[in-house]
Order: structure tokens, then sequence, then C-alpha cells
């Protein structure tokens, strides 16, 4: 998928000027909600979606950048990947994703812009949530897709981006994981005859080997396709002089022993990338060197080819050791590598090409679980700062067959590790625990809650931020009813509450007793917002929070 542009100079395109620059129409598919890897948290969806920035209208500029607004707000768009969506080439779809919390907030207008100016709107409609707050389980299934940018082969490590598994706070239990990978290679390249007669010449990708691993282990393997041309015939040379029919061109350039090359001259133009590097077909373009005349004297002797050939493979897992390495939060891990190499043969005459090999991979994960009995019944978790420690405090109900919590702290509230273990069987359901090694900052804090036979469950995590003078801030995180609780012992402390795209929610702030506060929020929506506490000294903390 090779495509060609012109050079610029100044604001003016080669062949074709700004004033002339086409609206772009960007091609828009496979737009989907992802929930994060959260099913209870529609607070944190985002959408997926495929984008080619449209080459039919022949733009002539060298690449694109990708911009978004959502409800009048500008959203960063980025590749599926995190990266940047700029410097994007023409003529093949790329992945994107919105940044998380714009699912079910309203369409998107996408707006693509060339390096040239040219620019092209599209709406991409709000799928809405894919998420649901956490309700009683009923056993199922849920599936997560990714597919890479495209890349230039050989794939090395390529991230497959597909979240753990999410015990729905302990409801849930992992059953079998299904997993199913692919990869497309792609090869492309424009070649001109120097012959004086016709030519023949064959292109393939050799074949080779290709893994999807999941840290240091080899989960597949698998042989890459060998994808061949088949004889692809070429004109014989032709001369393109300078000023044909009245165009700029200056005329082909002299290469070993005079022979004219029309690759050589665009080659000096600043067009090289884009013969070697751009997955498009130039002659979509009227950029294309040898398609400006339209006689067939000059315009036959250079050609494009693309191929590509895919392969794909699938397992599936149920051992205890297996679904551990699914289960939690974040990322799986998963990765690809793709080992290929091409060749290219010519036959009867001396031709010119330039070539480059591209591939992607892509991963489906599909989860399926059972309902979980939970070891016992979590009434209250509740945190208070006495000096320089934490105060944990929880109480139990209906407790079965159970053995023990552990103690589990964050600084990131994502990657939490154990401090301590405490044994269930309390007369009156009541337990403590004190954390004398609290940080300056955030500090996170959950319960897991162990049965005698292994099973376990997580509670929610409540939120510590902590000063060595001595402030603190409490929250429970996620918070429902439309109440959030928390503990301060900031100094008339005033509080803001707003969405995840910064629209201000309005809260009623009760104070039920020293240094705790209920605050109300009558029309809330489930999602993920974010508290500004501001002190009389203005002293400023914001927390992330979840509300369901």
């Amino acid at each position: 998928m090779k495509k060609l542009y012109v050079l610029i100079f100044g604001t003016a395109c080669w062949f074709q000027t700004q004033a002339q620059c086409p609206t772009l129409t960007p091609l828009l598919s496979s737009v989907s909600c992802h929930d994060n890897g959260t099913v209870a948290n529609a607070g944190d969806d985002y959408i997926t979606f495929l984008l080619d920035g449209d080459v039919s209208k022949g733009d002539l500029n060298h690449n694109y950048s990708v911009s978004a607004t959502q409800g009048g707000s500008p959203i960063t768009i980025t590749l599926s990947d995190g990266s940047s969506a700029s410097g994007l080439y023409f003529g093949y779809e790329s992945p994107f994703r919105t940044p998380t919390g714009t699912a079910g907030h309203g369409s998107v207008t996408l707006t693509i812009t060339s390096s040239g100016g040219c620019t092209g709107t599209v709406t991409l409609s709000d799928p809405g949530t894919c998420s649901s707050a956490a309700a009683p389980c009923s056993p199922g299934s849920v599936s997560y897709t990714y597919r890479s940018p495209f890349l230039h082969t050989n794939l090395r490590n390529v991230p497959l981006f597909i979240p753990k598994f999410d015990t729905n706070g302990g409801t849930r239990t992992l059953t079998s994981v299904g997993l199913g990978t692919s990869y497309t290679l792609a090869t492309a390249f424009v070649a001109e005859n120097s012959s004086n007669t016709g030519s023949q010449f064959a292109e393939e990708i050799l074949n080779g080997e290709a893994t999807v691993k999941l840290g240091g282990t080899t989960l597949q393997t698998y042989n890459d396709p060998v994808l061949n041309s088949g004889l692809i015939s070429i004109g014989h040379s032709v001369l393109v002089p300078a000023g044909t029919n009245g165009s700029t061109w200056p005329g082909d350039t002299p290469e070993g022993g005079g022979t004219l090359f029309t690759m050589t001259t665009s080659e000096s133009l600043g067009l090289a990338d884009y013969m070697q590097n751009i997955f498009a077909d130039p002659t979509l373009s009227s950029a294309w060197v040898t398609n400006v005349t339209g006689l067939a004297s000059t315009d036959d002797d250079m050609i494009h080819y693309l191929g590509q050939g895919s392969n794909s493979s699938s397992s599936s897992y149920t051992s205890a050791s297996d679904l551990a390495m699914f289960s939690g939060s974040g990322d799986v891990g998963l990765t690809a590598d793709v080992i290929a190499d091409n060749s290219f043969t010519a036959f009867g005459g001396n031709v010119k090409f330039k070539i480059a090999t591209k591939g992607y991979a892509t991963a489906t994960v599909t989860y399926n679980y059972s309902c979980a009995v939970l070891p016992v019944k979590l009434v209250s978790f509740e945190g208070k700062v006495d000096g320089d420690k934490v105060n944990l405090t929880w109480k139990t109900a209906e407790e079965t067959d159970f053995s023990h919590f552990e103690v589990k702290k964050s600084l990131n509230a994502k990657d939490f590790e154990a401090i301590g273990k405490v044994s269930g069987g309390s007369s009156n359901g009541q337990y403590s625990f004190t954390d004398a090694e609290v940080a300056e900052g955030d500090n996170y804090y959950q319960l897991e809650m162990v049965d005698l036979d292994g099973s376990s469950a997580v509670s929610k995590m409540i939120s510590v931020y902590y000063e060595k003078d001595g402030s603190y801030l409490v929250v429970e995180n996620p918070s429902t009813g439309g109440v959030i609780n928390l503990t301060t012992n900031m100094d008339e402390p005033v509080f803001e509450l707003r969405t995840v795209l910064g629209v201000r929610a309005g809260i009623q702030t009760l104070k039920t007793d020293t240094n705790q506060y209920e605050l109300h929020v009558p029309n809330m929506t489930m999602g993920q917002y974010y508290l500004t506490v501001r002190d009389k000294n203005n002293k400023v903390v914001v927390k992330r929070l979840l509300m369901q």
C-alpha cells in the first residue's frame, strides 16, 4: 500500500495549489465501546475505531493528524497503543481510541488535518457505555479485542493490550480462557523498467515464524504464510521529458549508464519516503508522476503492487496456574513476534524498485466465568489518621467457613501488596489493623477476604491522603448511593466535584461529626469524577473517585 505525494514549496503543492486543497472524507469503521476491564465501572469506558485518512480525493500532502471534540470540548485521540495520532500516512486504516471516561458522553467530532492544511471531519457516533453497576452475578463470558497499529516488520515484542479478568468484587470466578490471535503481513512496492523491452517480476514474503508470549512464556507458535505475487508484467522504458504537455515535471533523471528514471527524479523531489514506506496505491493521487500527462506514450513505465497474507491461531486454558495469568488488574501482558523476509526477482529487463513490508497483530480473549460464593459479607470498611499512623477498622456479617483477612496497601491504586493478616472469627464481627508506615501523599487500602477453601473476594478501596504537617483526607472509593463519605482535618474545606469531561456536578455538603463530611450528589450518574478539596490557606487536594 504505497502512495506518492509531492514536494511542497511554501504554501503551494506541486501540481496543486493550496487553494485547490481537497476536502477530505475520513473513512470510519469498527466503532465499539470498551469497558477497560472493569465491568462494574462505566466511568472509565472508552471508544475504539478504525480510521483511514481518505486518499481517494488525491490529497497531495505527506501525512495527517487527528484531533477531536466531544460536547464542544477538546479530547485527545491516540492510536490504540497510546501513541500520538499525528504523522500518520494516508491509504490504510489505523486503529484509534478515545480517552477513558468518554464512552456514553455523546458523539465525537473527528478532524483530520494533512501536513499541507487539507482537512476533513467525520462524526463518531457514541456507542454508549458498556459497563453496569455491580449486580448479582449471572454466569457468562466477556471478550476483549485489540489490533496493533501497522508496523514495519519484523514485529518485535508488539504489545497486545488485553485487560485481565475482573472478578467484580469477588462475585465472579474465572473458569476458562479462550485466546485467539492473528497477524497480517502486507508488502507493497513501486517498480520502474529501464529496458527497451517489457519485463516481468515476482515478489514474495518468505516463510517464517510467529509467536505470542505472555511475559517470558510462549503461548502460541505458528508459521508465517508464504505470500507470492506471481509473475507481474511491466511495460518497456518510457522517457518522461521536462514540461511534458505543459506540466512542471523537471524531466527524468539519468542514472548509471545514462538511463533515465522517473523514480529517481521523484526521489530528488522529496518523495523517496512515499515510494518506499507509504502503504497506499500512489496511482490514486494526482501527484503520481506518470499519470500526469494522461498519455500512454509517457505514462506506462512504472507500476504499483500490493499483496498481503495472514495467519491465525487459537488456544484455551483451564488450569488454575493458567487462569491466574489472566486474572487481576491491569493488562495481561501479551506480546507478538513475527519474523519474516521478502525477495524481489526481475526477468528480462533492468527493473528499479522500492519495497516495504509491514504488518499488524490482533488478539481476542474470551473469559468464561461462574458465580462465586462470597466467604463473608463486609458491612463497613473505614480508615482514620492518628498522628503518623492510619487505623483501619471494619465490620462483617454472615461469616461462613471463613479463614482470614489480608490487609493490602498501594501507593498508586493499582499495585497492592499485603501488609498484614487478621484472623476471622470475631464474636462481634469487628476488626482493626494499624498501618504504622504511612507514606506522604496517597495511600490506598483494600481487604482481601479469604475463605477456608482458598477462594477470596476483595473489598472496596479506601484512599488516605496524608502530609507530614499532619493534614489528611480519607475518602471511600467507590462511593455509592450518590453520597461521598470523607474525613479531613483541612481548615474550613470547600469541596468541588467535576466529571472527567470537566463538567461541574452539584453537591450538598453536610458535616456529620468532627472532621467528617457527607457530600450528597443529587443528580449523580455512574462514572468517574474528580473531587477537589481546598482549605482556607489555598491548600488543594484532588482525588479521582468512582460513583456507583
